[in-house]
């Protein structure tokens, strides 16, 4: 899925002449052919034969082919499995999609960048990733280990394509990393920072609602139900989510980096709100329907309608905040322009 999302990019790169391909399946057979037509000759040597765009392109699927069936191997098939089975890392199929927009959007200035080999920091990095890859050992997180194939990967990207490519596409880049799980002691450490929040602030908003509970840690005893705090309810899973959200956000919407150094620091308390509102509604609804509404199902159906209606509240109230202050700039520079503020 990474490869794929960067190879798009790369991919809107080889377009930048007029003899550029339209679809894949041509870029393919003209690859192909590059190989047989394109073989140094006496009149042609191979640097000139690298400085086309499809050959690099045709390296770079190559090499990142070979280490994903090699020696990446069972790293990505468990960062695969991660994705798509661990609590806390299902966000990640979506991630390559938005790396691959993020690309997209970039296109018209991908087409008219000139390729350049860096061969010093492209050999550093790959050097860089490998160390990391065998330092592990034979440690069962895959965190490390994916964190090594992504900078084997700017590391090629670098070497055949250059720096000045390679800062176009950094943050879609790096954006992929947040695929990866975090390792399981820091997981389990910031569930229980959020799980104890969580408990706090649910039980006092519930009592302040009036509803009658008693507390014993993370034991819940209401009039019609006992309850208990999980690891799972304790809100982690929507600090992460909220955060890798938060990223994309900020880096599509805000312009300067205080803006969105903000907007990433806002999804924490974002995230410990939405933990408590969350444990307080489904307190209250066990108490008020029924104790079948601490059930799985509705468990599950009530923590996601608290979490579009959180996010999509956030992004309106900020959507409101920053048109409310770009007007405010505006009117304060027309205000100075006639000289009334100094």
């Amino acid at each position: 899925m990474a490869a794929c999302a960067l190879g798009s990019g790369l991919f809107i790169f080889t377009f930048h002449s007029r003899r550029a391909l339209i679809f894949f399946p041509e870029l393919l057979m003209s690859t192909a052919n590059c190989q047989l037509n394109c073989w140094p000759t006496d009149n042609m040597s191979i640097r000139s034969v690298l400085e086309d765009n499809k050959i690099r392109l045709f390296i770079f699927f190559a090499v990142i082919l070979a280490l994903s069936l090699t020696i990446y191997r069972n790293c990505l098939l468990d960062l695969v499995g991660c994705v798509l089975r661990r609590q806390g890392s299902s966000h990640g199929i979506i991630i390559p999609f938005i790396s691959a927009f993020f690309l997209w959007q970039k296109r018209e200035k991908l087409k008219r960048l000139k390729p350049a080999f860096a061969l010093l920091p492209g050999v550093l990095l790959i050097v860089i990733g490998f160390i990391m890859l065998y330092a592990t050992g034979g440690s069962e997180e895959i965190a490390v280990p994916a964190l090594s194939f992504f900078i084997v990967l700017a590391g090629v990207i670098v070497t055949l394509f250059g720096s000045t490519l390679f800062k176009e596409v950094s943050f879609p880049f790096f954006f992929l990393i947040t695929m990866v799980p975090l390792p399981l002691s820091l997981y389990h450490q910031i569930a229980e920072w959020m799980r104890s929040i969580s408990t706090a602030g649910s039980t006092w908003l519930t009592l302040l609602c009036g509803v009658p509970l008693v507390r014993d840690g993370y034991y819940i005893q209401l009039p019609n139900i006992n309850l208990m705090i999980s690891e799972g309810c304790s809100g982690i899973r929507y600090l992460i989510s909220y955060v890798v959200f938060g990223l994309a956000y900020a880096y599509y919407f805000k312009k300067t980096t205080k803006s969105r150094l903000m907007v990433i620091i806002a999804t924490i308390p974002i995230s410990i709100l939405g933990g408590v509102i969350r444990l307080t509604i489904i307190f209250l609804a066990a108490y008020y329907i029924g104790p079948f509404m601490a059930g799985v199902r509705e468990h599950i159906i009530l923590s996601w309608f608290v979490f579009a209606g959180i996010l999509v509240g956030a992004i309106l109230l900020d959507r409101k905040v920053s048109d409310a202050t770009s007007k405010w700039m505006a009117f304060s520079k027309k205000i100075r322009n006639y000289g009334l503020i100094y």
